[in-house]
């Protein structure tokens, strides 16, 4: 089947199809982890926020519209994972220097 067709690929996804998966794996894992190293500046977390998107797409494939563009949706969803790990690391790190500060 011919994965180069955005709604057919969409359609192949939610069917569960997991050659589409590969598929989507191999064209845009690597721009995404440029474009999430960009944000984040760390090779690691990178990979980890791309991992989270690809894991949360084939979870909730059955949601997915073939008449939007998925490319889009894959760059807002990094965007989104990264914002989302951004937020949790700074509750953490404020939460650290109450603690070490109340601990002097």
């Amino acid at each position: 089947m011919n994965f180069k067709d955005n709604a057919s690929l969409i359609l192949s996804l939610k069917e569960g199809n997991r050659k589409a998966f590969s598929y989507l794996i191999d064209t845009f894992h690597h721009d995404l982890c440029v474009y999430a190293n960009s944000l984040i500046n760390n090779n690691i977390q990178a990979e980890d926020v791309v991992q989270n998107v690809f894991i949360r797409l084939w979870e909730k494939r059955n949601n997915l519209n073939e008449h939007f563009s998925l490319k889009s949706f894959l760059y807002k969803s990094v965007y989104n994972e990264f914002i989302d790990q951004y937020r949790k690391t700074q509750s953490v790190l404020r939460i650290e220097k109450i603690y070490i500060s109340y601990c002097l």
